[in-house]
């Protein structure tokens, strides 16, 4: 890496790639909405980004940014539509800071499931068509456009990784997002976890270290395909989510079905050739993911 990595965004996914660019002997600007306490060897830098000024100042020659801001999740955007394009413009804000910085490059966090939309085959490659049934996966498919766009039109090195469901320690539950997450704190804590239709759609699941060590692997390359799958290559069903996480505890989860929602995809499983190719990650397997994840919480607990 010949200038730091810029990590726009300090929420679970931000903060995962960030630490584990500093472990890997880089140097990070973390860019956050608002201070707070982050690893050590990572500056911090608040800003809004709002005009993309700051930008303009952190990136350096040679420097990768890796955009992993944004708060929505896909029941909310649901709801409002309006929510979901709210990380479209400090996106391009950084977009435009970073193609006027030499030798710079973009990787863009997207989504491996809400941008394709219901599919005609799987695994899902990376050609498939992009046809988003939810505001959220629609609003994932604007961002792409716009990294499309300034890779086009400005020759910005820029790559889109296309993430599946991550999971892992550190990621907030109660959001209406992130399905091991919460059944593990349903476990924990003896409550009922709600089962939006009968179980049976399956999900690519990624652990939040595989997806840091990607963007590690990734980082000051200039030679990447527009995008990339970054998933599992395994597709697992809600049912069996809920099962691995009670064999892994030795606890059974209770759960109760509710009513299908009509924006959620049936079926993501990730084709994942494509990211054996270029970065050489073997994704854990979800029960050892499970493990390290609750093994982290319990940790985190006694702390």
């Amino acid at each position: 890496m010949s200038g730091p990595t810029i990590v726009v965004g300090a929420g679970f996914l931000g903060r995962s790639i960030a630490d584990a660019v500093v472990r890997s002997g880089g140097e990070v600007v973390l860019v956050a909405r608002r201070p707070g306490p982050h690893r050590v060897g990572v500056r911090v830098v608040v800003d809004d980004l709002g005009d993309g000024e700051t930008l303009r100042s952190v990136i350096g020659p040679g420097s990768t940014v890796v955009f992993a801001a944004g708060t929505s999740v896909p029941s909310v955007d649901e709801r409002d539509p309006i929510a979901s394009t709210r990380a479209l413009a400090p996106l391009v804000a950084t977009l435009q800071a970073a193609r006027h910085v030499p030798g710079s490059s973009l990787l863009f966090v997207s989504s491996g499931g809400a941008v394709y939309g219901e599919v005609e085959s799987l695994p899902i490659s990376e050609d498939h068509p992009l046809r988003p049934r939810s505001a959220y996966g629609a609003a994932k498919a604007a961002a792409e456009a716009y990294v499309g766009y300034f890779a086009r039109r400005y020759g910005l090195a820029a790559t889109s990784m296309r993430c599946g469901n991550v999971y892992g320690p550190g990621q907030r539950s109660g959001r209406g997002q992130g399905l091991v997450g919460e059944v593990l704190d349903a476990a924990v804590n003896g409550s009922t976890i709600e089962v939006w239709g009968d179980g049976t759609c399956r999900r690519d699941y990624i652990h939040v270290a595989d997806v840091a060590r990607t963007a590690v692997r990734l980082i000051g390359r200039n030679d990447l395909p527009p995008a990339i799958n970054v998933g599992s290559g395994q597709g697992t069903t809600v049912l069996e989510v809920i099962h691995t996480v009670g064999e892994v505890i030795g606890r059974p989860v209770r759960w109760t079905s509710c009513p299908e929602r009509p924006f959620d995809v049936h079926d993501v499983v990730l084709d994942i050739r494509r990211l054996s190719d270029l970065t050489g990650v073997r994704p854990v397997g979800l029960a050892d993911g499970v493990l390290s994840t609750w093994l982290a919480s319990a940790t985190e607990t006694v702390a």
